[in-house]
């Protein structure tokens, strides 16, 4: 008979026999005394009365002892036969895994029903089904009652199945179903790809108390909630303000315990022109900025962490962050609530983006003295170096390497941290992501259940990040909340339903969020098609240890080999019997053998589903247990939600039908940008190309003695003599030539190139040229040749032919 694994048997141990062998020696005692009566009446030729075949009162203790040893003997002797022929005489010698029972798996979980009816306590991770026939006094006379066993203990899960392979409809929408009947409601983060779930779900779960919430990416004209992802951030900075000292006759002062307004303003005055030392203490704000500029700049797959164009990037856009932060919160400390709001509301990620594309695409120029050009100077240098020593926002700056590189490399990090902003400069995301409708730490500190849905278009993986952003924000600001709450926990347990992981950007430091939150009330539950997903995220090291933190898997099918060959060598293995047939007989081996093969589980019928359980090792009455896997097959298949629960369908509901905020329409882009300050010598501000384009600075036109002259020459030949030093000047020759300007172009950068054609210097193109030559950009000989073609040589004339 082959092996099947959906009928798999427990094995049959020797305690197994031997108490077997107890309760059949009771029923064998009396049928050796009823043997013993009949047979002395026989031969005492005496009647039987009735009920005297079991009477054993009349046996002395000898007798007793005696019967019953020859029953023990009579079954000892069949026990032994039995256990030969069924038992186990090498119980795990080639592997001792199987597959729960339902009676154990009813021990370990709690049960619910699986529909409609609400229930006390927390709800939790479905881990399987069964149904129980019920009786009734009118027709059908027999129905049958479904119940779920469901995962309410602390624990990360994981779900595996294929595009359409049932992960909606077979787990996550039961999963959604449990968590709102139950009575002590978790808040929800719903990563939703394609708005299925949000159609499904939004209606009966406001119906059961939860309070909707739609952050809508893939329809923002529809409406949505509104996050400002540096809203935490801008707070804490606030805080680091309102609380500084500076220092000021010898003595470190609060800036707290200045009551007069004018004192106030005459400090921070002294304070921003340096006569006034300051001290801030931005450590939150500074950790927080850090925490947001990791997850919008990733770390790469298998990177070692000390990545320069990762580390680069991050720490010029976490400059810029507390910088529009200082600049905006100094002016509205002063204000009052009204009147400072408006600069509160300036500090957003479409503000730091749009300063980085000015201030890191402009630069100023400083006139040298005469005969030394100038100096270019960009204006995020200029911006930074203002500031005092110690300040957050330069610190950041430093730690960025960005002032004092070379071009290229300033390119780079220019760059890395540009195209991480450029999402945020988009309108929608620019509206939604400029203030915040509610506060993140509601969803685990909040009065009501919080259901949030970050529906994302999967058609543009460039809104991807967001959903990564916002999970690691949450994340962020309820950890951060837990160290003043009581046990350092969530009143409200969180979950994080992360549909579709694997279109997700990496999540920065993911793998510590999945092992520190479970003890802050706060779990997370992904859903995969297969391993290579993680592994392309994360890379094979750190997708193990992810997997490592899922306290239950729920595989349902995958067609991917590795996956399935983990899966089954996850299992374990099992011993089967086999028995050969030869001309001397039969004869029976033990073989090992998982409990199911990869192409087995690649096989897997609808419904079926395999559960790998790590850290459950105690029931509910906190006995201990081994957490052997589970297999869901016949009686304990997971029911389908479409047939089960028709309250969660979302073919015949629309976007409109959604509880979608439309206040967000109403932001004006233009009133989040910086302030223009009034300088009464404003310096010469210069709009400049990439940063990768930025080569030498251009040279302004120098102010030149009168007795110094330059010989230009036209076709036709001079045409103005000084008498002195026989210098002929055309005014427009050789800029006005074609060739020359063709020769020029092959020469100069574009930028330089318009600039020279503008001012018409020989002194300021010979000292370019000579520039460029030194530069390695251009040859000596290209440029000896263009300008004695053109021009005089230095210290002497020009013949004209």
């Amino acid at each position: 008979m082959a092996y099947d694994p959906r009928k798999s048997r427990l094995i049959l141990s020797a305690s197994f026999f031997v108490k077997l062998g107890a309760i059949i020696s009771i029923p064998m005692f009396f049928l050796i005394n009823i043997i013993r009566v009949y047979f002395r009446s026989v031969l005492l030729s005496q009647p039987l009365e009735k009920g005297e075949l079991l009477r054993v009162n009349d046996l002395s203790t000898t007798d007793l002892l005696f019967v019953y040893s020859i029953a023990c003997l009579i079954v000892g002797i069949f026990i032994f036969a039995l256990y030969r022929n069924l038992g186990d005489i090498n119980a795990g010698a080639e592997g001792s895994r199987r597959f729960a029972t339902l009676r154990e798996l009813k021990k370990e979980y709690k049960i619910v029903p699986d529909r409609q009816k609400m229930f006390d306590g927390v709800g939790g991770f479905p881990i399987s089904h069964f149904y129980k026939p019920v009786f009734k006094k009118e027709f059908p006379y027999v129905t049958r009652k479904g119940f779920l066993l469901i995962e309410t203990g602390e624990a990360n899960n994981q779900v595996l199945a294929p595009t359409r392979g049932g992960k909606g409809e077979n787990i996550i929408k039961q999963y959604f179903d449990v968590l709102s009947r139950a009575r002590d409601k978790a808040s929800l983060v719903i990563n939703d790809m394609k708005g299925e779930l949000a159609l499904a779900c939004s209606a009966i779960f406001t119906k059961r108390g939860y309070r909707v919430l739609i952050l809508n990416f893939i329809r923002p004209e529809l409406g949505s909630i509104q996050i400002n992802p540096l809203d935490d951030i801008r707070d804490a900075y606030e805080d680091a303000l309102k609380h500084r000292k500076y220092l000021e006759d010898g003595q470190w002062k609060e800036y707290a315990d200045i009551e007069d307004e004018e004192e106030r303003v005459r400090v921070e005055r002294d304070i921003r022109s340096g006569m006034v030392q300051e001290e801030i203490d931005a450590g939150v704000a500074v950790d927080l900025t850090s925490a947001l500029c990791a997850q919008l700049i990733p770390q790469r797959k298998n990177s070692s962490g000390d990545d320069f164009w990762i580390n680069s990037p991050r720490s010029l856009m976490a400059a810029l962050i507390l910088y529009i932060c200082d600049v905006n919160l100094r002016k509205a400390i002063y204000l009052d609530e009204a009147a400072a709001e408006k600069y509160r509301a300036k500090v957003t990620l479409y503000t730091t983006a749009i300063t980085l594309n000015h201030l890191g695409g402009s630069y100023e120029e400083k006139k040298k003295k005469v005969g030394m050009g100038v100096d270019k100077f960009n204006l995020l240098d200029k911006t930074f170096t203002k500031l005092p020593e110690g300040h957050p926002a330069k610190n950041e700056y430093s730690t960025s390497k960005f002032a004092g590189e070379a071009p290229q490399t300033r390119a780079g990090i220019f760059s890395g941290c540009a195209n991480a902003l450029t999402l945020f400069m988009k309108p929608s995301i620019a509206k939604i992501t400029a203030k915040s409708t509610f506060r993140m730490e509601d969803l685990g500190f909040g009065d009501e259940p919080i259901a949030l849905f970050m529906i994302m278009p999967e058609a543009d993986k460039t809104y991807h990040a967001l959903s990564s952003l916002y999970t690691s924000m949450i994340y962020q600001v309820l950890t951060r909340r837990c160290l003043t709450a009581p046990g350092q926990r969530c009143p409200r347990n969180v979950k994080f339903v992360l549909d579709e992981k694997g279109q997700m950007v990496p999540i920065e430091n993911y793998s510590a969020m999945c092992s520190m939150g479970l003890g802050k009330g706060i779990d997370f539950m992904q859903a995969l098609q297969d391993d290579n997903q993680l592994e392309d995220l994360y890379g094979r090291e750190k997708a193990n240890i992810i997997r490592q933190g899922m306290s239950n898997e729920f595989f349902i099918i995958s067609k991917d080999k590795d996956t399935t060959e983990r899966v089954s060598k996850e299992i374990g293995h099992t011993q089967i019997y086999t028995r050969t047939r030869g001309p001397g007989g039969s004869e029976g081996h033990v073989k090992r053998r998982r409990l199911l093969e990869a192409d087995e589980l690649a096989e897997l019928m609808e419904g079926e589903a395999i559960v790998l359980r790590v850290t459950k090792r105690k029931d509910r009455k906190g006995r201990k247990i081994r957490p052997r896997p589970i297999f869901n097959t016949g009686k304990t298949m997971m029911p389908y939600a479409w047939k089960e629960l028709p309250e969660f369908t979302s073919r015949d509901r629309f976007f409109e039908e959604l509880p979608l905020d439309q206040s967000y329409k109403s932001i004006i882009l233009g009133d989040l940008m910086l302030d223009k300050e009034i300088d009464n010598n404003p310096p010469s501000y210069t709009p400049g190309p990439m940063l990768a384009e930025i080569t030498d600075p251009p040279i302004e036109k120098e102010t030149q003695p009168d007795d110094r002259g330059r010989p230009l020459f036209t076709e036709e030949g001079p045409t103005e003599e000084k008498a002195q030093g026989g210098v002929v000047q055309t005014g427009d020759y050789p800029w006005e030539d074609v060739v020359f300007r063709r020769q020029l172009k092959l020469l100069l950068p574009e930028a330089l190139y318009d600039l020279m054609l503008k001012r018409r210097s020989e002194q300021n193109l010979r000292h370019i040229l000579k520039k460029l030559v030194s530069d390695g950009t251009i040859q000596q000989a290209d440029m000896e040749a263009t300008m004695q073609l053109y021009f005089a040589p230095e210290g002497g004339r020009r013949a004209v032919t």
